[in-house]
């Protein structure tokens, strides 16, 4: 299921940054520069969440404040000081093979957003 798509290299690099054995960032350049283009073996199972400022939550986070490090998740964190009702602070993604370990750790990731959005909230 995809919910963007975008005609330039940005938008589906998370799905090759973390399911792919290349980014299509590399490959990008690859071709660019005139180089073969290596193939990508792709994980079958991918997710992608993005942590956005929960609804009525408007702050500055203190200089100190360590964004949430999920096992097992790739993580891209964008350092913005002001925490806003729907802006994207970051997201996490997690990609798999298998469809059990997938939906453990969807299941998983679920509950780490879950505290998170509460943690943010205080």
């Amino acid at each position: 299921m995809v919910n963007e798509m975008a005609p330039r290299v940005h938008n589906s690099g998370h799905y090759s940054l973390s399911a792919s054995s290349i980014s299509q960032f590399e490959n990008h350049i690859r071709a660019v520069m005139g180089m073969d283009i290596i193939p990508a073996q792709n994980k079958s199972y991918f997710a992608m969440l993005n942590l956005l400022g929960p609804a009525g939550v408007q702050k500055k986070l203190d200089s100190d404040f360590k964004p949430p490090h999920w096992e097992g998740c790739d993580h891209y964190w964008y350092e913005k000081k002001d925490i806003k009702p729907a802006r994207k602070m970051g997201h996490v993604t997690i990609s798999e093979n298998n469809p059990n370990d997938f939906n453990l750790r969807l299941n998983s990731l679920k509950k780490m957003h879950q505290k998170w959005i509460e943690d943010i909230s205080k």
